[in-house]
């Protein structure tokens, strides 16, 4: 993860910018100019964070609201949203990390699905042979054709084009 910037001095944040700890709201003391005026909410919401542009940087409102709150740049460290909505920046919400804590609130992908059953499959071919596979992959392999399709033909949603009669034990 790359090493947050350094944020501008903060009496110069103080003179420009506004930050309500109840409700996370960050607001322009001074025009900003963009057809924004003083008093406006400052920031855009960007990969669900709230980013400020202040004259050629963008800064993390999360980020912004410490240092303002707090009065220290969290500098390497992160600044973890405790709910994990990025752009909830409450006081209440913000804790100072590092890496390992900041993994630690992230509950990353849902797991995969366990892998299928393995169901044992009956063959019946028409002249009446009688076969039992003990997987579905090992029926297609015997019946040259994907696993998908012994599914298929077992469910009865397609036929085999040779006649077989294709069932799970």
């Amino acid at each position: 993860m790359t090493q947050p910037k350094p944020l501008p001095p903060l009496a110069t944040l103080r003179q420009v910018l506004s930050y309500n700890p109840e409700t996370g709201a960050l607001t322009w003391l001074v025009d900003p100019g963009n057809k924004l005026s003083a008093g406006a909410p400052a920031g855009r919401i960007k990969n669900g964070y709230i980013q400020v542009r202040l004259g050629s940087h963008n800064l993390y409102a999360h980020r912004v609201a410490w240092y303002l709150h707090h009065g220290t740049d969290p500098g390497p460290l992160m600044i973890d949203h405790i709910n994990r909505n990025r752009s909830d920046n409450r006081i209440c919400n913000l804790r100072l990390v590092d890496a390992k804590g900041n993994r630690a609130n992230y509950s990353g992908p849902p797991p995969s699905p366990p892998p299928p059953l393995r169901r044992p499959v009956q063959v019946i071919y028409p002249d009446g042979q009688n076969r039992l596979f003990p997987s579905t992959e090992t029926a297609a392999a015997a019946l040259g054709c994907h696993p998908k399709s012994i599914y298929r033909y077992a469910k009865g949603l397609r036929q085999h084009p040779a006649g077989l009669i294709v069932s799970y034990a």
